[in-house]
């Protein structure tokens, strides 16, 4: 199936939709984050170029988030996370039932406790992220890459063979408990390439915003998380940057069953 990025977009707003819905029956706490923050301040809806659709929930909301969407959303979606489906994920996606969640999906990032102190939330992050390029390395789907990138892709796959994927998963849920979310100081992402640490009161204190013709919680400082991640964030990125990604088409495969433990 090869979908065009306003395709994607309406099938992103349909699967938000529920997943706030559910989340807002289930007393589930979650946020809009990164892109899907920044759209729906800025647009009230999704970033008119941009697809993608992100989330963050508290970690030790995490199994209780697992458990109540795999029971609640409707047949034709499914979370893509520790399923016979797919191999073991660092974090959740949802996605279209019977498609693989690379290019169709929800991101459900995991919202970490952190250490207090900037060298320590850096090095957090950094063990984070080494554990996150493992399995994708070990898992991702060949199929999306090609020339150089999937050449340095199975070579790297052979030099990690020794290691499960079930064991790098292990180490990063490890990580992820380290820092109790609830009693933590500050919070943040591990498994991105920016700082994105905050006081856990930040995030914690929510409001209700306009995003397309339903309502998503946002955090209540969201202008200062937004400035710290985009500084100018109200400004439009170059026109030619904006029709050259409205022109993409991409393209959602179907299922592969039976990834490796």
């Amino acid at each position: 199936m090869v979908c065009s990025v306003p395709e994607l977009q309406a099938i992103g707003t349909k699967m938000l939709r529920t997943v706030a819905e559910i989340c807002e029956r289930e007393g589930l706490h979650y946020w809009m984050f990164f892109g899907s923050l920044l759209g729906t301040v800025r647009h009230h809806a999704p970033i008119p170029w941009d697809y993608d659709i992100d989330i963050a929930i508290p970690e030790n909301e995490l199994e209780r988030f697992i458990e109540t969407m795999n029971r609640e959303l409707p047949a034709e979606y499914w979370v893509d996370f520790r399923t016979e489906l797919a191999a073991p994920k660092c974090f959740a996606r949802i996605g279209l039932a019977g498609y693989d969640t690379h290019t169709s999906h929800i991101d459900v990032y995991r919202l970490v406790g952190y250490p207090n102190g900037r060298k320590k939330q850096e090095r957090f992050t950094k063990r984070g992220m080494l554990l996150l390029e493992m399995r994708l390395v070990k898992e991702t789907d060949l199929r999306m890459y090609s020339g150089k990138k999937l050449k340095r892709i199975k070579l790297l796959r052979k030099l990690l063979k020794p290691i499960s994927t079930k064991s790098i998963v292990k180490r990063f849920d490890k990580l992820c408990g380290k820092y109790p979310f609830e009693s933590a100081e500050s919070v943040g992402i591990n498994t991105v390439r920016e700082f994105c640490v905050y006081k856990r009161s930040m995030i914690e204190n929510t409001v209700l915003a306009d995003y397309t013709d339903y309502k998503v919680r946002i955090p209540a400082e969201f202008d200062f998380i937004l400035r710290d991640m985009y500084n100018e964030y109200l400004k439009y990125p170059p026109q030619k940057e904006i029709d050259k990604a409205l022109k993409g088409r991409y393209s959602v495969y179907p299922i592969r069953t039976g990834g490796k433990k």
